[in-house]
């Protein structure tokens, strides 16, 4: 599985993890990510430690985030991490669906991205159709390679709280991922 990278993955993590929770309203989303695209991380840890939307944090404050959620960051497979979190607060708490599966969002999307950056390399210098097509195709490998990382996060629902709900919601995702790859 894909490194997770705390510092650098801790923003994109936070926001496709109030994307997958189910008990926000739109409203609620929407202010969450606007908080979350214009706080520092140490704000944005603390959200997750807490649950609480603060701007300026204390010192004392920054470093109680960072420990809670670090906690989660034990060992080298990320979901596994999170769940030996156990009974924290804030994200970690019961590892709902929402959390393994905005972890395994993040992975894939990570996972898009580098073939994205391939196809800016390899296409530089095409034009017309030749660079269309040249971009289509990484385009496909990319979504491909997207697909497989939640396929891949799909038996880490079994860690969950519930792992039939993760599971169906995965599964969702995965589904509607492949729809996307059938229009490239």
């Amino acid at each position: 599985m894909e490194n997770f990278n705390l510092k650098n993955d801790l923003r994109l993590f936070a926001l496709f993890y109030v994307d997958e929770h189910e008990n926000f309203t739109k409203k609620e989303c929407s202010v969450l990510y606007k908080f979350i695209k214009e706080a520092t991380l140490d704000e944005v840890a603390n959200l997750l430690a807490t649950g609480n939307m603060e701007k300026n944090i204390s010192e004392s404050a920054r470093t109680a985030a960072w420990s809670a959620v670090a906690k989660t960051h034990l060992g080298t497979d990320p979901i596994k991490r999170v769940y030996q979190a156990g009974q924290g607060t804030g994200i970690s708490q019961g590892l709902a669906a929402a959390a393994v599966i905005a972890l395994a969002s993040t992975l894939a999307f990570k996972a898009y991205q580098r073939f994205l950056s391939k196809a800016a390399k390899a296409c530089k210098g095409k034009s017309g159709d030749e660079k269309t097509n040249c971009m289509n195709k990484f385009k496909q490998q990319a979504q491909k390679a997207k697909i497989d990382s939640l396929q891949k996060s799909l038996q880490s629902c079994s860690k969950s709280k519930d792992p039939s709900a993760c599971k169906i919601k995965m599964t969702k995702k995965i589904n509607k991922e492949k729809a996307k790859l059938g229009t490239l």
